[in-house]
């Protein structure tokens, strides 16, 4: 998904330059370096499960279990962004 997104986005600057609407130079867009150049992973609701163990959100089609926070209920939760920092990242 990221990846089409650049290069969708690379090859409308590179008709926006042919047009002359665009100064600057266009560049392929890179790859992400394997360690540090993690993309953030979002999980809407319908890939979260809180019924195999209480208190804990479970990934569905994994064996990845993430504590909830004590002060978040989890019918509150819409989307997880990065599971692995919930205390953070949930809305």
């Amino acid at each position: 998904m990221f990846v089409d997104f650049s290069m969708k986005s690379f090859f409308a600057l590179v008709k926006k330059k042919k047009k002359g609407e665009y100064e600057k130079k266009v560049r392929l867009p890179k790859y992400l370096d394997k360690a540090k150049g993690r993309m953030t992973a979002h999980y809407e609701r319908g890939a979260l499960s809180f019924k195999k163990k209480k208190g804990y959100i479970h990934l569905s089609k994994t064996e990845i279990f993430v504590k909830l926070p004590e002060d978040l209920n989890e019918n509150d939760i819409k989307v997880c962004k990065d599971c692995s920092r919930l205390r953070k990242n949930y809305s």
